[in-house]
Order: C-alpha cells, then structure tokens, then sequence
C-alpha cells in the first residue's frame, strides 16, 4: 500500500503492538528482536539482544568493532541462524525464514560490501531485482528488458534515489555514492517494509558522507531504517533512537540525545572514562 506521495505505507499490525516500558515506538514496532542470542563453541557472539524498529524512524545500532553488530544483522536477515529469541517481522515471527523469504516479506539490507553487478547497467541491476521479487527467470533476462512492466518500476526507484540519468552505464563506471544509492534503488524496487543498512557511508569522504546523510533523511519516508554505523556524527544526526552493543549485549537503548549523555556509552564506545 502507498500513500500520496507514492512511498509505500509501514505496515501496523495489532500483533505487532507490545508494550516496552510504555515506548511509543515499541508500540508501532514492525522489527522486533527479542532475547536473540548466538554462539560460536565457547564464545557467545551475541547474548539475551532485544530492541525493535518503529515504523517512521531511524533506529542506530553502534558497537566497537568486535562488539557482535555484524552477527546480529546476519541473524536479523535470515543469512545466519540464531541458537536462542524471536525474530518477529510486520507481527510475524520470522526465526525460521532464510534471507530469500525475509527479503520476499519486506525486510530490506543493503551491504557493507557492494552487492552490485558490476557488468550490468544500473537499470539492469534494478530490473533483475524487480524480476527476482515477481518470480520472473534470469534466462528470460534480455527478453524482460523490453518489458514495460519491469521498465517502468525501474525507473521510478532511480528516479527516486536521483540516478534515471545514469540508468545506461554500467554499475561499475558509477562513483563510490552513486552505488551506494543504486544499492537502495535496488532494495526499493523488493518494495521494502524495512531498510538494513549496513555502514553505508563506509569510503565516503565529507561530501559523500553528507550527501548521503541528507539522502537518509528522506529515505525514511520509503519505510524505517535500522542503521548500523560507525560514523557518530552521522549516528546522531540521524538517528531517532540508538542501541549500543558491546560484547554481544545491549548496554544501552533509546533517544538519540540520552545515550550521546550516557556514561556507559562515553566509557565503552566513545572513549571517555571519565564519566
């Protein structure tokens, strides 16, 4: 479903509703983890990990390196199964589901590392992403380039991330951001509930790190973003709320300005200890 100004409308279900703490946000949650926990032999690479999407927001996941974000996300898009918890999606629990279904359902993640074919014309990337979410077949490949229905829809997720200009070149010849935008562009066109976005401004100088931070604040109108990032700066000019990870565990969730002031936080992640 897509409201007026043709972004598709979060979806709200009543089974999706629980009450953390009395949270707004947790009541209109569309992602909810809850106790995941995963082990590798003896090392626990995540542990009893809770926190949830809202729809409309901008969720931050940060952590020092080795804190476990990379795991979790794994978990959290069905590329690694979890030992213990719930995923639940849209109401649904999920834990079963691999990457294909949860990608099927809505959920969304855009790499740290490209994804893209580089060979392929940024149209191309887009339609084959349109032909994977209606079922169509990669052989059928050249034949579906002709095919308005695919065509159209295409265009629009470029046009919407501001690249119909460059639909002829191959993704290769792009800028480091334009594939990053292209990486939401095909994301786009799964008509997501919900955007994983893993370090998008990983390589990005200042420039392209605004840019792109400006990119986001509008992207959220698509559907929410769980946003995992080392950047703090851009962490906190987006970010509604925030959750540190810190040796497998959540040490610390919630508004974007409270943990920025949080001594944990400062002492853990930021390097203050003085707090």
């Amino acid at each position: 479903m897509r409201d007026a100004t043709g972004y598709r409308k979060s979806f709200t279900p009543d089974a999706a509703r629980r009450t953390n703490g009395g949270s707004d946000a947790a009541c209109n949650a569309i992602l909810e983890v809850d106790q995941l926990t995963k082990r590798f032999g003896a090392v626990v690479a995540n542990e009893c990990v809770s926190f949830d999407l809202a729809v409309d927001e901008i969720h931050a996941l940060i952590g020092p390196n080795g804190a476990g974000k990379s795991t979790l996300v794994r978990q959290i898009t069905g590329e690694l199964r979890h030992d213990a918890g719930t995923i639940r999606f849209r109401g649904r629990d999920i834990s079963h589901l691999g990457a294909a279904d949860r990608a099927r359902l809505g959920l969304a993640r855009s790499f740290q590392v490209s994804s893209l074919i580089a060979g392929f014309s940024v149209l191309q990337n887009v339609m084959l992403a349109i032909l994977g979410r209606t079922g169509g077949h990669y052989r059928v490949f050249g034949r579906a380039m002709t095919d308005r229905s695919l065509l159209e829809p295409a265009v629009a997720c470029l046009e919407r991330v501001g690249l119909a200009d460059r639909r002829s070149l191959p993704a290769s010849d792009l800028s480091h951001g334009e594939r990053r935008k292209l990486e939401i562009a095909v994301a786009l066109a799964l008509e997501p509930e919900a955007f994983v976005l893993d370090e998008p401004m990983a390589g990005m100088g200042p420039e392209g790190t605004r840019d792109m931070t400006d990119f986001f604040f509008g992207l959220r109108k698509a559907a929410p973003i769980l946003l995992i990032e080392h950047d703090m700066d851009v962490v906190f000019k987006l970010a509604d709320r925030v959750s540190v990870l810190v040796g497998g565990r959540i040490i610390a969730s919630g508004p974007a300005a409270e943990i920025r002031q949080d001594s944990k936080v400062r002492a853990a992640y930021l390097g203050d200890d003085t707090g």
